[in-house]
Order: C-alpha cells, then sequence, then structure tokens
C-alpha cells in the first residue's frame, strides 16, 4: 500500500479561530494547533484499510490508515465487499458479506485488540416474517445509534435502547417508529437523541439539527438549517459529545452543485448555541468531515479535499492549551 505523504503546518496561537462566545466567559475558544497533509491512495476495495484520525498513546494525532481486514469477518465462503470502521476504541467495524450487486448481509461487529472478532450484530429488525432495513446512522463511545433509534453498546453490541414499536396486521408483528437517515448521536444522560433532517429546495428549506426525547419520542428543533444564496446548505455528517458531556462537536459538509467546503463547529447544550464555528476549502470539492476526541480537550478534525487530491488532519485545542 502507498505510503501517505505528510507535510505539517504549524499556525501561530495569534491566529486562532474566530469565536462566537465573546460574552460567554465559560465557554472556551479554540485554535489550530497543527495542520497535516497528506496524499489520497486510491481506494482498494479488495485490501480495504481503517481510514480514520486518531490520537495515538502517546497523545499525537495521525492518521489511521491500517488494513481493517479481520479473521471472520464474513461466513467461511462467503466474500466480503464492503468494509467501513467507524470507531477505533473500541473499534467497530460494519461489514458487507456477499457477492458485489447480490443479496448480501450486512452486520456490526466489535473488534478487539489482537484483531479479533469479539462480538457481531446483524443490522436488521425482525418483524415476524419480515426485516426491516437498519442503517447506522452514527457511532460513538456513547452507543450506535441506528435509523430506528436502537442504540447498541460499542463494547459489547449487547442493546441498551431498543427501538419503539407499534403492531402491525392481524399477527400484531412490531415494526419500528421510525426510520431515519442523517447524522445521529445518543446522549445517555439526556436520554435523547441529536438528529439531522433538512429538506432544502429553491423555493422553501425547513429541518435542521433537532433533539428527540427517548421517551416521548417529542423533536425539538435546536439549528435551524444554514443555507446559502445558491440554496445549498450546511449538513452535519458526525457528532461527537465531550468527555464532559457538555459540548457537541459537530462535522459539516456543504451540500451544493459544485465547489462545497467543510466546517467544524461547537455546540453548547446547555445555552443550546453554537459558540464557536469554523470553516474550510469552500471555494474547493470537499467530503469525509470526521472527529475524533484527544488529551486535555485537544480534537481531531479531518476531511478530503477532493479538488487537491488531498486528505487534512487538523488539530484543534482550546486557546492557551497544550
Amino acid at each position: 500500500m502507498p505510503r501517505l505523504l505528510f507535510s505539517v503546518i504549524r499556525v501561530a496561537p495569534l491566529l486562532a479561530l474566530v469565536s462566537f462566545a465573546c460574552g460567554e466567559a465559560s465557554l472556551p475558544s479554540y485554535e489550530i494547533a497543527a495542520q497535516q497533509k497528506m496524499d489520497v491512495a486510491a481506494a482498494n476495495p479488495a485490501h480495504p484499510t481503517i481510514d480514520r484520525p486518531v490520537f495515538d498513546s502517546k497523545g499525537t494525532l495521525r492518521w489511521d490508515a491500517r488494513p481493517a481486514a479481520v479473521s471472520g469477518a464474513c461466513p467461511a465462503g462467503t466474500p466480503m465487499s464492503g468494509q467501513k470502521s467507524w470507531l477505533l476504541a473500541p473499534r467497530v467495524d460494519e461489514v458487507r458479506c456477499g457477492a458485489p450487486g447480490g443479496p448480501a448481509q450486512i452486520s456490526l461487529l466489535g473488534i478487539g485488540p489482537a484483531g479479533v472478532v469479539v462480538w457481531r450484530q446483524a443490522l436488521g429488525f425482525r418483524s415476524g416474517e419480515f426485516t426491516v432495513d437498519q442503517l447506522v446512522l452514527g457511532v460513538a463511545a456513547e452507543g450506535i445509534v441506528l435509523s430506528d433509534l436502537t442504540v447498541l453498546a460499542p463494547a459489547t453490541g449487547a442493546i441498551v435502547v431498543p427501538p419503539k414499536t407499534h403492531p402491525v396486521g392481524a399477527e400484531k408483528r412490531p415494526v419500528p417508529d421510525v426510520a431515519l437517515t442523517g447524522a445521529a448521536l445518543y446522549l445517555p444522560r439526556e436520554q435523547a437523541f441529536l438528529h439531522f433532517a433538512a429538506d432544502v429546495t429553491l423555493l422553501h428549506s425547513e429541518g435542521g439539527l433537532f433533539r428527540i426525547d427517548g421517551r416521548t419520542a417529542k423533536r425539538e428543533l435546536l439549528l435551524p438549517v444554514a443555507t446559502t444564496l445558491l440554496r445549498g446548505y450546511w449538513r452535519v455528517e458526525s457528532m461527537v459529545l465531550s468527555a464532559d458531556g457538555k459540548t457537541v462537536y459537530l462535522a459539516e459538509k456543504l451540500a451544493i452543485r459544485g465547489e462545497g467546503g467543510v466546517a467544524f463547529s461547537a455546540l453548547d447544550l446547555g445555552t443550546r448555541k453554537v459558540f464557536f464555528r469554523r470553516t474550510f476549502d469552500e471555494d474547493q470539492f470537499c467530503s469525509d468531515p470526521a472527529i475524533v476526541l484527544g488529551p486535555h480537550g485537544r480534537l481531531g478534525f479531518s476531511y478530503k479535499n477532493d479538488t487537491a487530491g488531498k486528505r487534512l488532519l487538523i488539530e484543534i485545542r482550546p486557546s492557551g492549551g497544550k
């Protein structure tokens, strides 16, 4: 596999990111501590790689491009046609077992430190003789959120929160109440979810980032979708909860015809306000924004600049931090 080529750019604290929290003494501001640019290797479906940002044991932000393949990912004699690493600590992968273009079984795998499968959860809600599709909406240390708002424990694959269902047909088979798409995050302290859903056209825009009460299923719009003059909109693609559970970090992509950048934002759950935001490469074709938590409040933000053929790996830290 080709080696990734790095160039590191140090950014002086004077170029600290602009914060919206000027009047909020308790909310931090952030700055870029370092930036790495990497050549993007051509994807090889036969030899998938992890491809996730990670802070290593020394607290250094790096790109994990190790081979993702593990023994026993698919049943003996069944080819694997897709694999995605969602989380690294603990490691959770999504695999598709079956010939490309044909019927397949999609499962989530928990993978131990030795690269051994420690748990397996097939995706699909059994409803009598039928199976209702389940999609992965978000994977974080707090839980794996599926499209029917099932929550699985990343360490064991056990169901932490079952989906709400209603009976259908004469046999009264259970069917999930919802089938969502878009990024989601589980908030265990609140027993709630954050979920992004938006509909933007030339004539109207609605939706944004919602809070869904896990007990009552009530939806509350926290952040209306942000749009541009050309009717592009900022789509939340992944979310990460801070260690203290007070802040949610958002990785966003500008959904628009033509060039579109990415953004990193910080949402305070107490005030329900975005107190910090920074956009990157808005005049370029960008994709795959992701966030990882690091030590001492540091964060890693990554994305792919498809125009330049580079992957950007950016370390963000609280202003004045180490």
